[in-house]
């Protein structure tokens, strides 16, 4: 782990006490503030933004990006990535695979050049409050599979 994640993840793990795992992969796709897609519905109004300001190899970005966090699972990081927190590693994983599906599809519809209906922001809101039920336990049954995975490539990540 290299400085910046560390001071980023300590950022993240002092902001929300409630939190035990941070996943931060580097970002490769966009996100708009038009959803028009219903996988991204969860994350409605639930997205906190930071503006990237260079290498964080000090502690003095920690609270802008703990305030840019807030009450949300999902922070994006303008120009550098997606950081996704969770109560557990299981959680935190499995929603940055949703967001991650969710961006994906935003920009192949976007892709198509044709005209895109935005879904409305109650419709947008009430799932995303359905949701914050409904993602208690997510990934339950595939976790153990992706921790095989993990272990078939190197066990040394449990240490």
């Amino acid at each position: 782990m290299d400085i910046e994640t560390a001071v980023q993840t300590d950022a993240d793990a002092q902001a929300r006490l409630d939190l035990a795992a941070v996943h931060r992969p580097l970002a490769r796709h966009g996100w708009g503030d038009v959803i028009v897609n219903y996988a991204a519905m969860r994350f409605c109004n639930r997205v906190g933004c930071h503006d990237y300001e260079g290498l964080t190899d000090s502690f003095d970005e920690r609270e802008r990006i703990v305030a840019a966090l807030g009450k949300n699972r999902a922070l994006i990081m303008r120009h550098h990535g997606i950081t996704m927190v969770g109560e557990t590693a299981r959680e935190a994983f499995s929603l940055m695979k949703e967001f991650v599906r969710a961006a994906r599809i935003q920009l192949q519809m976007e892709a198509t050049g044709a005209e895109l209906l935005e879904i409305p922001p109650e419709v947008c809101e009430r799932v995303a409050a359905q949701y914050e039920q409904h993602d208690r336990g997510r990934a339950s049954a595939e976790w153990p599979v992706y921790l095989r995975q993990l272990d078939a490539v190197d066990p040394g990540y449990r240490n």
